[in-house]
């Protein structure tokens, strides 16, 4: 889930900043466009604070600009929500994204134009990325993955990826499967200089396959008692207490139970509640201090 996360905030981290000219470009072109305006809209900025909401759960990140390199970037200073602590390494996707760009120039050729949501894009594409070691972060859940092709679709008028796809290789439960990432910039805005997108879709294709099949009978089971469910049934999710594994699973649950059964027609309604809390003793209490 951590992985997972860092990804989906790749796309906000990555500010490249004022519009200029529709034309078909060479990739190196392109990127190296992308560092000019990157450089020019950091210059007036020294931190900022990105609150976002992911899969109904609150992430706030605090970012100070480090200008030590050959290129500013924005580090995570402090990180809280979804499970994250106060304080965090600094560190991430943005940094490791301006740190690899030489060698990213070097592996990228062009793909022509293409258009994402309705805009035109310049489309730069890298084969051998796994020569760049660029990607390596943005494995799904716990598994192993394995960068092998990236496409970044780049507006020539502001100078972001509209769209980023990663293909390669997932190894989980003893299997290795081919797993594609598709990440979508959508509804981007300028935010006292900041071109940051409200809206960020994350596809996975092929992370079925890494099911153990243990976990892909429960899958089946459920599948089996949805489509045995009465017409105007009711799916109960219980919740456990807090803190547990994964912050966002049981949306996530009540969103897969929502899709076969809507599919249906069949109105069902979902219900969220919290065990209640066991009672503690007085002579429990003292014990522990209190």
């Amino acid at each position: 889930m951590p992985r997972l996360r860092r990804w989906s905030m790749l796309a906000p981290m990555l500010v490249a900043l004022l519009p200029g000219a529709l034309a078909a470009q060479s990739a190196r072109g392109v990127l190296e466009r992308m560092v000019a305006e990157h450089d020019r809209r950091a210059e007036g900025i020294d931190n900022y604070t990105l609150v976002q909401e992911v899969m109904g759960q609150t992430l706030t990140m605090y970012y100070e600009k480090d200008a030590s390199g050959a290129h500013p970037v924005f580090r995570a200073r402090e990180v809280s929500g979804i499970g994250a602590s106060a304080q965090e390494p600094a560190g991430g996707n943005e940094d490791e994204f301006w740190e690899k760009l030489p060698r990213l120039m070097e592996h990228a050729r062009s793909g022509g134009r293409e258009t994402v949501d309705g805009h035109a894009t310049e489309a730069v594409i890298i084969d051998d990325l796994a020569e760049t070691g660029f990607g390596e972060s943005f494995a799904p859940g716990n598994g192993d993955f394995t960068p092998q092709r990236a496409t970044l679709y780049v507006d020539p008028e502001l100078w972001i990826p509209r769209r980023m796809v990663f293909a390669g290789t997932m190894k989980a439960q003893g299997r290795t499967s081919d797993i594609t990432i598709t990440m979508d910039a959508q509804d981007i805005r300028d935010v006292d200089g900041l071109l940051q997108p409200f809206h960020t879709l994350v596809r996975i294709d092929g992370l079925g396959q890494t099911i153990d099949p243990e976990t892909r009978q429960q899958y089946e089971q459920m599948k089996k008692q949805l489509a045995e469910m009465r017409q105007g049934g009711v799916y109960v999710l219980a919740v456990p207490l807090a803190p547990y594994g994964c912050p966002p699973g049981p949306y996530e649950r009540a969103s897969q139970v929502a899709i076969p059964c809507g599919s249906e027609g069949s109105p069902i309604g979902s219900r969220f509640f919290r065990p209640p809390r066991r009672a503690t003793s007085p002579r429990s209490r003292a014990a522990r201090g209190g």
